[in-house]
């Protein structure tokens, strides 16, 4: 299944090798979490979801639509924040503690907002 992940995604983000690789590490992340998983249930689940992230993906492929902007957002997002976390632009800098925490949270918020999406259309992305 990992490997028809991984097709999906390269036809999804086709553009550069870099956002390929961005979308790798995501789709990776999400294979590690349900690694162990015991339970029946949550297996089915996570098949579920793996299925509709499948079809959300090869939906991406096919037309440039909406799919394919969140697919690409989701890509550039992965990018900015890792450049961010190999050199922080702010790391030189002495910051107020409102602006520091004004940044780490908004790391939080987008997770937030990649997981209610993936709660809302059942996706692992």
């Amino acid at each position: 299944m990992y490997r028809t992940f991984l097709k999906a995604a390269n036809k999804a983000v086709p553009s550069t090798l870099q956002r390929q690789c961005y979308l790798r590490q995501r789709i990776r992340r999400q294979f590690e979490a349900f690694k162990g998983e015991k339970d029946p249930v949550k297996i089915y689940e996570w098949e579920l979801r793996a299925k509709n992230t499948l079809s959300f993906m090869e939906t991406a492929s096919q037309r440039r639509g909406i799919e394919n902007d969140i697919i690409k957002n989701l890509v550039e997002t992965e990018y900015y924040r890792a450049r961010f976390n190999k050199k922080s632009p702010f790391g030189n800098h002495k910051l107020k503690p409102e602006v520091r925490k004004l940044h780490n949270q908004a790391d939080q918020d987008l997770e937030l907002v990649i997981g209610l999406l993936n709660k809302e259309l059942n996706l692992c992305l």
